[in-house]
């Protein structure tokens, strides 16, 4: 099943992409909360792009962080969102060697340390 993801349906992205499809924020939020309390796998997804014909544009790099953050909103744990970008999407498509946090793991995600 493809699904936009929630970083699409906020209200910025939702008035661009209104006259294309109806959207909700709330609706994809409530949603992508159901399905995870019912155990089905969250992936994140960005659909980030720089076609001037899409819809909606997010950025690469950032958008993946906001994405993450409106996966919490979607009553995802805060690691439970990471994994939606690590481990899940390894294992989904058969990556043995990715989606660990990990050192000597590719990092398919990298992530800094704020301190240095």
């Amino acid at each position: 099943m493809n699904r936009p993801s929630p970083a699409r349906m906020t209200p910025s992205s939702s008035r661009r992409i209104g006259a294309v499809a109806p959207v909700s924020y709330d609706v994809a939020r409530s949603t992508v909360g159901q399905w995870h309390r019912a155990g089905v796998p969250i992936l994140a997804g960005t659909d980030a792009n720089q076609a001037p014909s899409a819809p909606a544009s997010p950025p690469y790099g950032t958008s993946l962080h906001h994405e993450l953050g409106l996966l919490v909103d979607a009553g995802l744990s805060a690691v439970d969102a990471l994994r939606s970008a690590t481990v899940l999407p390894a294992r989904y498509f058969g990556l043995s060697d990715r989606g660990v946090i990990a050192a000597v793991w590719c990092a398919g995600v990298p992530v800094a340390d704020a301190s240095n």
